[in-house]
């Protein structure tokens, strides 16, 4: 079924398909196969990670709205696991993306041992850096 606002150009999923798409297939005429590819591969890795976000869920300490995690387990946890654990905490706190450069800088400022700061995020979302760890919340 072919939908009257596929064509209207004001959609931004519209311009990508009829402007810039095209260009790529221009340069790679099997552009939307390979992203095809990439995408199954993407949810294989996907499924990978909330496995094992779901391993490390149990360190979770929730009190009033809040979500500890403790500085001394995060600092054992390697770094993909952690930064892919506070991006899923965070998109259960509500929406609002999350952009990669403050998540790292998160994760940076754990590993160098910084309390006091705090980091805020797209939906009234903020992470209190402690000596005990990380405390993930939302203002309401």
């Amino acid at each position: 079924i072919e939908d009257p606002s596929n064509k209207d150009l004001k959609f931004k999923r519209n311009r990508i398909r009829h402007n810039i798409v095209p260009l790529f297939e221009k340069e790679n005429p099997k552009f939307l196969e390979v992203v095809k590819k990439i995408w199954i591969l993407a949810k294989i890795d996907e499924s990978f990670w909330q496995k094992q976000i779901l391993l490390n869920k149990e360190h979770e300490i929730v009190k009033e709205n809040k979500i500890l995690l403790k500085k001394d387990y995060l600092l054992t946890t390697p770094k993909a696991v952690r930064l892919r654990w506070y991006k899923d905490i965070l998109n259960r706190l509500g929406k609002g993306e999350t952009l990669a450069e403050t998540l790292l800088e998160l994760d940076r400022v754990l590993e160098k041992n910084i309390s006091g700061k705090t980091f805020y995020f797209p939906g009234n979302k903020i992470v209190e850096v402690t000596k005990e760890g990380l405390i993930f919340s939302k203002k309401e």
